[in-house]
């Protein structure tokens, strides 16, 4: 169970250093400022995957 709770908190630690070197986050941010950032980063990642999949499926069709 403790195994868990650290393979968690490694994996949150990865995607918040993800998350910080695209759009850091100040904290000057205000709760709009942090939503949008928030929001913009995850469209990116949600569209790099969307192309990501597609350029796969269209690879796998021509071969």
């Amino acid at each position: 169970m403790e195994q868990d709770g650290l393979q968690q908190k490694q994996h949150e630690n990865w995607f918040q250093g993800i998350r910080a070197m695209f759009l850091p986050l100040k904290p000057g941010d205000g709760p709009v400022v942090r939503t949008l950032k928030d929001s913009a980063f995850y469209l990116f990642g949600t569209l790099a995957l969307i192309i990501s999949v597609s350029l796969a499926g269209v690879i796998l069709m021509v071969v």
